[in-house]
């Protein structure tokens, strides 16, 4: 509805390949490996990831869907560092 916004969260990989990640409704706020918030009062939402692997790096960055208007969010980078396990 336009009352309850949607988030959209996309994921610009090390090559600037951009895809969905997710979409985060009222009613649903975890999906495999990400957990969202709506946003809070001050508009702020947050997007986190579990078990982040070395092509999860990269810049995110969320769109709020408010019916027919849309808001973008500040980018924010990712560095994965360390070992990667199989």
């Amino acid at each position: 509805s336009a009352h309850t916004p949607n988030i959209l969260w996309y994921h610009e990989n090390l090559v600037g390949d951009i895809n969905l990640v997710c979409i985060f409704t009222e009613s649903r706020m975890h999906q495999e490996h990400v957990v969202g918030t709506l946003p809070d009062a001050s508009g702020k939402t947050s997007l986190t990831l579990r078990e982040a692997t070395m092509s999860d790096a990269g810049r995110y960055f969320a769109i709020m869907n408010f019916g027919k208007t849309h808001v973008s969010g500040s980018a924010q980078y990712l560095v994965v560092t360390g070992r990667q396990y199989a």
